[in-house]
């Protein structure tokens, strides 16, 4: 099997668990059967790997001004199509979409991250700071600590090839 399948079906499994994770959260965002939540997941995930970037690409001079968020919008356009596609799955508002979106995004996104198929990554790592360690400020640390005993903790992000 390819990459490109286990990353769309990657991608299916993480959409499907956020559509899922918004009908616990939202009343107004209901799916009646399991069938119901794996089609409207296939479907939305297609639209997300198909779809959604020429759509993002012709709205982006409406993201640059708007500063971004058309995107929830846009996602809660998605929604909305899919459940009038799909029977067994319904959203009451489009407020109740655009908020199911934010919660199916960072649902996807926190499990991709989780699971390193996200683009980037992020480590920490915690330093301690010796008393030879003269370039670093005091101003930054506000216990009564001595400078010996301090540690600094680096953030260091990748983008992933």
């Amino acid at each position: 099997m390819s990459k490109n399948f286990f990353q769309f079906v990657s991608h299916f499994l993480t959409t499907t668990l956020g559509l899922w994770t918004a009908s616990v959260i939202f009343d107004g965002f209901q799916i009646l059967n399991l069938e119901a939540l794996a089609v409207s997941g296939l479907l939305l995930a297609l639209i997300n790997l198909f779809i959604k970037p020429i759509i993002f690409l012709l709205a982006f001079p409406l993201a640059l001004v708007s500063f971004g968020l058309i995107v929830p919008i846009l996602n809660g356009a998605f929604l909305l199509l899919i459940s009038e596609l799909i029977g067994g799955f319904n959203i009451d508002s489009f407020w109740t979409s655009i908020l199911a979106g934010i919660i199916v995004s960072a649902v996807s996104i926190m499990l991709n991250v989780a699971t390193g198929n996200y683009k980037s990554s992020v480590s920490l790592r915690k330093n301690s700071i010796s008393s030879s360690h003269k370039s670093v400020d005091k101003s930054y640390f506000s216990s009564g600590k001595s400078r010996s005993e301090e540690s600094v903790i680096d953030v260091e992000v990748k983008e992933k090839k």
